[in-house]
This record gives structure tokens, sequence and C-alpha cells, in this order.
């Protein structure tokens, strides 16, 4: 069974930062980690303008994010990830 952590903004917060527009979604990769280095990802990733979601699966170390494109970009979420100290090993777009 998968253990599955998911961290999501209020509706109202979405609608203030424009979130019905462009959505994408992309898999890091960034394998071996803890529930609090994880954590800490998560709950920066949720303070970023244009982020809808980041799903993190403890098992593997994947992290999906869900972000607007029209505000931020896999650059940024990449390099806020790693600024983490979190080593992204893959993207999927």
């Amino acid at each position: 069974m998968k253990i599955t952590k998911r961290v999501a903004l209020s509706a109202e917060i979405l609608k203030k930062r424009g979130m019905n527009s462009r959505m994408k979604t992309v898999t890091f990769s960034i394998g071996e980690g803890n529930q609090e280095s994880y954590n800490e990802i998560e709950i920066l990733l949720a303070k970023m303008d244009g982020i809808e979601r980041a799903l993190i699966d403890l098992n593997d170390g994947d992290l999906k994010v869900e972000f607007n494109e029209e505000i931020t970009d896999t650059t940024q979420v990449k390099q806020a990830i790693e600024s983490q100290g979190s080593i992204i090993k893959e993207i999927k777009e």
C-alpha cells in the first residue's frame, strides 16, 4: 500500500491566485528523503504563487506538482525544491 501525503490550498486562495488558467502537472523524482524533509518541501511549495497542489509519494519520493503556467514554471519549482537540499533525479513533464 502506498502512502501519499497531500497538500492542497483552499479554494479561496486558489481563486485569488488565478488558478483557473493553464494548469500543468510535473513529476519530480527526488528519491530518498524523510517525512520532515518532505514536509518542508510541501510547505514551501504551498506558499508559492501559482502552485495548486503538491503530492509526495512517501514510498518512492516522487513529487507531483500541479501549477499554473501563467504564474510559475518548472524551473522555479525545481529551484524551490533544490533550495531545501533535495537532489532531483528526474523530471517528467
